[in-house]
């Protein structure tokens, strides 16, 4: 089990999947304060911390293992191909 920090919290979301509140709860500078009146049970939303990770590896030809050319066009090749692990 990952342990628990705040700092990856990215947001929050109703349990129920009200979209209206989960819209406004999204908002930083929205106040919630027509909640005082009743309650809600909000899902903490959490930041995936392998996604740094995959945004600093770039995609180009080079991580894919070329099989064939499926099509020819007038402006490129299309390739059938394998990522490379």
């Amino acid at each position: 089990m990952k342990k628990f920090e705040i700092s990856n919290i990215a947001g929050f979301r109703s349990k129920d999947k009200f979209y209206a509140i989960d819209y406004i709860i999204s908002k930083k500078d929205q106040s919630i304060d027509f909640l005082k009146q009743g309650s809600i049970v909000l899902m903490t939303i959490m930041r995936d911390t392998n996604l740094q990770q995959i945004k600093q590896k770039r995609i180009n030809i080079n991580s894919f293992q070329i099989l064939q050319m499926i099509g020819l066009g007038g402006f490129s090749k299309v390739f059938l191909g394998k990522q490379k692990y």
